[in-house]
């Protein structure tokens, strides 16, 4: 693990830098209105509302069951088993779909250099 986030600290991963893509997005998203930018802790905390922001995003409104019934398609777990998703190729780069697991694997000193 230290290994990658030294390259990843350096920008020496796949795809350069991680912080200045986002950022990229990010300060596109404050200046188009065809960005939605959404955090994955904002979805983790509060689904319903992110699915219908979503949707009013996409000119589409949701109704709360609507919302309900997309939020409970979208759940980590039954994600995990829709072969439809990503998470059906993609296996090693999910973990628990848990916002904060970082602190179960990296050491203060990892986190420090990835925030």
């Amino acid at each position: 693990m230290s290994t990658f986030i030294d390259y990843f600290e350096e920008e020496k991963v796949l795809y350069g830098s991680w912080w200045k893509h986002v950022l990229n997005w990010y300060n596109s998203s404050l200046e188009n209105d065809n960005i939605l930018f959404i955090t994955y802790e904002e979805l983790s905390n509060n689904i319903i509302s992110v699915i219908k922001q979503i949707g009013t995003f996409l000119g589409r409104q949701v109704n709360d069951m609507k919302a309900e019934e997309i939020a409970k398609c979208c759940t980590f777990k039954n994600m995990s088993k829709d072969n439809r998703s990503s998470m059906a190729y993609c296996k090693n780069f999910w973990r628990k779909g848990v916002c904060g697991d970082h602190v179960n694997h990296f050491t203060v000193e990892q986190k420090n250099k990835i925030q």
